[in-house]
């Protein structure tokens, strides 16, 4: 009776042994199957690299937590060999694979086995059975029964060999004992169940010094062994599963930390198709993470850059370099452009072929912008720079060489009054006054490409002053090109320098006829512009373009030429560019119209297509002063007149040709070459000078500084000053155009003699 309780009580003890043998393999396919789930999720689960690291860390994880007296054996079913051997490794080496794969054939629920060794022996175990599919392995946990029962064993032996001798003993005082052995085996036989009902707690108590009390107490050892066991056993689980939460934990932190990152990071097959890309790459790209995977990468890339890219990728594959380092654009699925730094390494597996490729880029659209306005900005210092240095030149032969053309204009006039009708001098002397004035057009065009001309801006009609100009521009251009003025209704007013505007008129037009092969159409058109906050885009100018708003008059000249290519656009208005052959252009036309818009605050753009033709549009404030009734007569000036006029230039070429001119055409002429003088010979005819004509600029005293002085004792005597040098030189002298009598040089006798007549006509200088 009580060898059938040990029995049962063993048997519990195998079935809690075999419990926690199930559950290490459940723990371990647990295991396994949260790490291929966290690859996959990756999509790494067929990189062999990541795989079998994977692997690797659930086999050292089996170790670290293995329960003692236990072992585990890994098994690939596939490649037919043992993974991996944990715990008591020497049984383990004695086992053969024929063993082991017996062993999995019968796939059956037995907890018990035995394990046949190499030399042949048997070795009974208890053992648990796992399989997982994804990874093909066979689990086998066993532990060795006589390892596991011997200290069970040692106390049933002896709770065998204390009732043979109770027995024995029984058999000769049974009448004396019976009732002691009796409760004896009662109380061990009670607690026997008790154990048997996993009532580790049971303890059993019997007085005396004899068989029975050793025998309650070998009981009460194995009773306190199973119960030791037995939490072990369960913190060892308890253990186990902590350590699976931890590494999910883990899993769950970098996965965290890859979708966190604002750089793009990819993972490429060999293919070039997406296996991995994290929530930053599916922002940029505009689609899901789902939608992104096998896609291939250079489907992303923009057309103009791809190309490019796959030379840069295939170099890199061949030089063997471990990272690229490229920029290119990437287009979103709703075609928003990106510009992207990458930088992307090789993957390979242990064998050392590769698997793959792992991209990290980063958005560097914005920085790209910034680099685009930089050099915006340094394009428009570089050519305020060129202005600059085009003004400094201009202004510093400005003075000497306008002088010279006023004596060499002065002279071929003079000669041309006294050539007495013959024809073949006058037009000598003709052809030497065209050629000095259009030398004096040529500094003019530096200077109003430097913003540096004098100019007399007037409220002006712009389509009276283009109507005026249509004979003229007609002469200008072939005759196969049709001229079409059309007249903007009600066109505001605007302020500037008509002289200029007929200049960029001819410009505009002998351009066009240039750019138009045998037969074209040239159109100048005019129209009241406005343009507000509530302005559309379509309203706005083009080429990027930025008028304030308010209200502008539009003169848009067009052509249907040949047109102008993107590149040539950009250089348009520089200085002696040009693209006509050599002679036929100076490359100061357009210069000097964007110096004359500039000078008189307005704005041009130019938009152009080739073999279709171009067209300049420039913008001018409106003006709200009422412009003088253009029907109103003006008085005839016939250039002759009479009073004293004191002449002051220190050029004494040009004095004599200014003080002969002035004399010619009925004034008194006082001349002098020096302020000195000039103070002295006004001091000489006080209240007999009627005109102060001098130069701005000159040696000791300037001009205004002269007339100022000779002011104070000469009131009545009306001032016109000339000057060769350019503007912004003048008024440094204190000379201000919009109220002061100025005549630019170098000028004719006529020009010289008409501005004469006309400040002494008025009431006050």
């Amino acid at each position: 009776m009580m060898a059938a309780h040990f029995l049962i009580t063993a048997d519990k003890i195998y079935d809690l042994e075999h419990e926690l043998l199930s559950n290490n393999v459940n723990n371990i396919i647990l295991n396994s199957d949260s790490a291929y789930k966290t690859i996959s999720a990756l999509g790494m689960e067929n990189v062999a690299f990541y795989r079998d690291a994977t692997k690797k860390g659930v086999i050292q994880n089996i170790e670290k937590n293995q329960t003692p007296g236990t072992s585990v054996v890994i098994f690939d079913s596939k490649l037919n060999k043992i993974v991996s051997l944990v715990g008591n490794k020497e049984l383990g080496r004695l086992m053969t694979v024929e063993h082991i794969n017996n062993i999995t054939a019968l796939k059956n629920d037995s907890s018990e086995h035995d394990f046949e060794l190499l030399s042949g022996e048997i070795i009974s175990t208890l053992v648990a059975f796992g399989e997982y599919a994804n990874w093909d392995w066979v689990i086998v946990s066993f532990v060795d029964k006589e390892q596991l029962l011997r200290y069970s064993n040692e106390a049933i032996a002896l709770s065998f060999v204390m009732v043979g001798i109770l027995l024995i003993v029984i058999f000769f005082i049974v009448y004396n004992l019976s009732n002691r052995v009796s409760r004896a085996i009662i109380t061990l036989e009670d607690g026997a169940h008790q154990l048997s009902t996993h009532n580790e707690d049971v303890k059993i108590e019997i007085s005396g010094n004899d068989e029975f009390t050793s025998l309650a107490s070998s009981f009460n050892l194995m009773s306190t062994a199973i119960k030791s066991t037995e939490t072990k056993l369960r913190q060892a689980i308890s253990d186990e599963k902590n350590t699976n939460l931890s590494l999910l934990d883990s899993r769950k932190q970098y996965h965290d930390l890859i979708e966190g990152m604002p750089d793009i990071i990819t993972r490429v097959g060999v293919d070039g198709s997406l296996l991995f890309v994290n929530k930053a790459a599916t922002i940029m790209f505009g689609l899901s993470a789902k939608a992104c995977i096998g896609k291939s990468a250079f489907d992303f890339i923009h057309p103009d850059d791809k190309l490019v890219t796959q030379q840069f990728f295939s170099l890199w594959l061949e030089n063997k370099k471990k990272v690229l380092l490229h920029e290119n654009r990437q287009v979103s699925s709703d075609g928003q452009i990106f510009y992207v730094s990458w930088s992307l390494r090789r993957e390979h597996d242990e064998f050392d072929n590769l698997i793959g490729f792992v991209s990290t880029g980063r958005d560097i659209t914005e920085h790209k912008k910034n680099l685009e306005e930089k050099a915006k900005l340094e394009s428009q210092l570089m050519q305020a720079q060129k202005m600059e240095a085009v003004g400094l030149l201009a202004g510093g032969i400005a003075h000497d060489f306008n002088n010279m053309l006023g004596v060499i204009i002065g002279h071929a006039e003079l000669a041309l009054l006294k050539s007495e009708g013959s024809s073949s001098l006058n037009s000598n002397l003709q052809s030497i006054i065209v050629a000095g004035h259009r030398s004096a057009d040529l500094t003019k065009q530096l200077l109003t490409y430097a913003r540096k001309q004098s100019i007399e801006p007037k409220i002006i009609n712009l389509n009276d002053s283009i109507a005026s100009m249509l004979t003229m521009l007609r002469r200008l251009i072939d005759k196969n090109i049709e001229l079409i003025f059309e007249q903007g209704t009600n066109l505001g007013l605007i302020k500037i320098d008509p002289s200029q505007m007929d200049q960029m008129l001819a410009n505009f037009c002998i351009n066009a006829s240039d750019a138009i092969d045998n037969i074209g159409k040239i159109i100048i058109k005019t129209e009241n512009f406005s343009i507000s906050a509530n302005s559309r885009s379509n309203e706005l100018p083009k080429n990027n373009l930025v008028l304030p708003a308010g209200n502008y008059v539009k003169l848009s000249v067009s052509d249907n030429g040949s047109g102008i290519d993107k590149e040539v656009i950009k250089h348009v208005f520089e200085p002696f560019y040009t693209t006509k052959k050599v002679g036929e252009g100076t490359g100061l036309g357009l210069s000097s119209i964007l110096g004359a818009v500039k000078q008189n605050k307005g704005y041009i753009e130019v938009i152009s297509e080739l073999n279709i033709g171009t067209t300049f549009n420039l913008y001018f404030r409106s003006e709200e002063k009422m412009l003088t009734d253009k029907n109103e007569t003006k008085p005839e000036i016939d250039y002759f007149g009479k009073g004293t006029v004191l002449v002051v230039e220190d050029d004494e070429m040009l004095l004599d040709i200014q003080t002969i001119t002035l004399e010619k055409y009925g004034y008194k002429v006082l001349s002098a070459n020096t302020s000195s003088l000039a103070e002295a010979l006004a001091r000489e005819n006080v209240g007999q000078i009627d005109l102060l004509l001098t130069d701005v600029i000159m040696p000791v005293m300037n001009g205004k500084e002269l007339a100022d002085k000779l002011s104070t004792f000469c009131p009545q005597m009306k001032i016109l000053y000339m000057s060769g040098y350019t503007a912004d030189i003048i008024a440094n002298k204190g000379v201000i155009y919009d109220n002061t009598n100025f005549i630019q040089k170098p000028f004719g006798s006529e020009t010289l003699a008409a501005k004469v007549k006309e400040v002494l006509m008025r009431l006050s200088t």
